[in-house]
């Protein structure tokens, strides 16, 4: 009886550490995103690319702050940078994965929107944030 029951309290125990280990590895994790290799700590005081309404996110491309971002998904991640403005354009690269580990983190598409297109609203799914609307302004980069 005494050795289930001490049997029993170290189970108990290596679960709670566990548990310990697995919110320290997610929160440590959050905090340091890869945006093209380059490491930033998510800070609101950062400025941030995109600002979420609901289900979709907005970028400002009048303004067109330099900036770089990270939409979060269900089955991956949507990466992009602002660079500024270009004879009226805003350059903005962007780039993402699904499920894939493996990814080396570079944006391969670049665009150069109107910045008389003012501020867009883009849907968010499970794949990351849908461009299709300014597909016609980017290029994918080899």
């Amino acid at each position: 009886m005494r050795r289930k029951g001490f049997t029993l309290i170290l189970v108990i125990i290596i679960m709670v550490l566990v548990g310990i280990v697995s919110v320290y590895y997610y929160r440590t994790k959050k905090e340091n995103i890869s945006v093209n290799n380059l490491e930033r700590v998510q800070d609101d005081s950062i400025t941030r690319c995109l600002e979420k309404i609901g289900d979709k996110v907005s970028i400002d491309f009048e303004n067109c702050k330099q900036c770089k971002d990270v939409e979060y998904v269900g089955f991956g991640s949507t990466h992009l940078e602002l660079i500024g403005m270009l004879n009226g354009k805003c350059q903005m690269n962007w780039g993402g994965e699904i499920e894939n580990p493996n990814w080396d983190g570079k944006l391969v598409n670049h665009c150069l929107i109107p910045s008389n297109l003012g501020k867009l609203e883009f849907d968010v799914s499970n794949y990351g944030v849908n461009f299709s609307s300014i597909n016609k302004y980017c290029e994918l980069i080899k």
